[in-house]
């Protein structure tokens, strides 16, 4: 959906080698890869290498230029020779001049003495002392400790700088791996941080963003696809948000700043409500005459006045429903702003009403697959099913939770919607698809493989079981056309969104 973005043709036999990992269709013709868990490792270290016959450094000084310089060697060969000492210092493999002026004048007042540890103030044991290229030796444990504050904060964990105040050398990947080399969780933590900087500065290449997940996915033209991660997490590659198809990530956003904001219920006010002129506490007015009194035993100051010009009520007399005070036009102009606000506001609160609804459908859907796991081990283990005769029940749920989540997207694409003829059509496929996946998703719930489940003789079992596997991949496949369909209908109707009225939407 977004204009900016080419359309990217991925038939490079050689991008989606069987050496990198599996490839995926992603229908429209996209295809991405799931790596192999190495294959950033491999190519941190090409680029490594690549850039150390260039500069000459040691390798853990190599790395620190590159990962200060988003790993963009095109631009470090340009520079390299002219800026090399202010790319050293901004890279921390040497002191900068402040950095070596704050040390000097902190080593004045602070005597730091050979072979003692300056922060637990013990002897360093033979062998057991680390430092950087500054040469401030610490005790190995003191040095760990050091780092483990450090990963409280990922965003700035790969620049963690030597433990000697005011130094500015910055730790390299080689320690942090020496010393967490035997705690799992520390290592992965900083491994994770490590491939996160490395694809940052390649556009095709994400990593998954579920915390616990390590996958490694790779998008030539690195467009806004949906990737669905064999881990179970569904996000957009482009924003790495959860995936919005058929909105894109421009659309997603101001929603989201739409539904987070205080605005809506502001409009509520100005539609509904006025403030008492005397005291200022908000009123609203549900039916009678324009006479209001702000009442006392509701919190008010018991001032009365007109709701249409907020003047004492005293000098309107026998006039209940009609002010005099006004305008007749101005308040003709004002009326219909209000009805045109009320309109968009009910407009908006339907949509997210909706769109809140399907976002509770993919919890209780998400749900099914604990209960469906269940059941298939009881399945197989006593009811003599394959499990390849079983299958049928993951991509039904599957199915369940994908439909459930392009809906609540398509709630607000509906809503961004031009008012045009054929947004009926749009509504015909959206409630169909709504009302496909409901049908799918009761058919999943217990209730129904439970009486089947508590049939002991085995032929009836077989006759019951088989009736309703075939209704259920029966509903899948309808399901699954219903989805395919409005996203198809979307697609033939790039005209839908007015994007230039979207850029201005709040």
């Amino acid at each position: 959906m977004d204009d900016e973005d080419p359309e990217i043709e991925y038939d490079d036999p050689e991008v989606y080698s069987d050496q990198e990992g599996d490839t995926i269709n992603a229908g429209g013709g996209e295809k991405y890869v799931i790596l192999a868990s190495d294959f950033l490792d491999k190519e941190r270290e090409k680029k490594i290498d690549e850039f150390i016959q260039i500069s000459n450094l040691p390798k853990s000084q190599a790395e620190l230029v590159l990962m200060n310089n988003n790993w963009n060697i095109d631009i470090l060969m340009n520079d390299w020779y002219d800026k090399m000492q202010k790319i050293k210092e901004n890279s921390g493999i040497t002191q900068t001049k402040e950095s070596a002026q704050n040390l000097k004048e902190y080593l004045k007042t602070n005597k730091i003495i050979k072979d003692i540890c300056p922060i637990c103030e013990i002897d360093i044991d033979p062998g057991d002392g680390l430092s950087l290229g500054c040469g401030h030796e610490f005790c190995s444990e003191c040095f760990k400790e050091h780092l483990k504050e450090k990963m409280n904060d990922q965003l700035t964990l790969l620049a963690t700088r030597c433990p000697m105040k005011n130094c500015n050398f910055q730790v390299p990947s080689e320690i942090f791996k020496k010393l967490f080399k035997d705690d799992k969780k520390e290592l992965s933590i900083y491994n994770k941080c490590l491939m996160r900087n490395f694809t940052e500065s390649n556009a095709d290449i994400k990593l998954c963003p579920n915390p616990k997940c390590e996958n490694i996915i790779k998008l030539p033209g690195h467009g806004m696809v949906d990737i669905n991660c064999p881990c179970g997490t569904s996000f957009c590659f482009k924003c790495l948000k959860d995936s919005h198809r058929p909105c894109d990530c421009f659309m997603m956003e101001i929603w989201e700043k739409k539904a987070n904001s205080d605005a809506e219920n502001t409009k509520w006010l100005l539609i509904n409500t006025k403030q008492c002129p005397n005291c200022k506490k908000y009123i609203e007015k549900n039916q009678g005459c324009n006479h209001m009194t702000c009442r006392r035993e509701a919190g008010g100051c018991g001032y009365e006045f007109c709701w249409i010009c907020l003047g004492e009520w005293a000098p309107h007399g026998t006039s209940w429903y009609e002010c005099k005070r006004v305008n007749k036009k101005d308040l003709e102009k004002k009326n219909e702003k209000i009805d045109n606000m009320k309109k968009e506001l009910e407009k908006y609160s339907k949509s997210y009403e909706s769109f809140k609804d399907e976002e509770n459908a993919i919890k209780f859907a998400t749900k099914l697959d604990e209960k469906i796991d269940l059941y298939k081990k009881v399945l197989t283990e006593k009811k003599n099913q394959k499990e390849l005769d079983i299958l049928f029940l993951d991509d039904a749920v599957k199915t369940v939770v994908e439909c459930h989540r392009l809906l609540k997207n398509t709630y607000v694409f509906g809503y961004y919607m031009k008012i045009i003829k054929n947004n009926s059509l749009y509504e015909h496929h959206q409630e169909m698809l709504r009302r496909e996946a409901d049908l799918l998703h009761e058919k999943l719930e217990m209730r129904y493989l439970t009486d089947i489940l508590t049939i002991d003789e085995q032929t009836k079992f077989d006759k019951e079981f088989k009736a309703y596997k075939e209704r259920v991949i029966s509903l899948t496949s309808t399901t699954k056309k219903f989805k395919d369909n409005i996203l198809e209908d979307i697609e033939k109707h790039p005209e839908y969104i007015d994007y230039n009225a979207l850029k201005n939407a709040n």
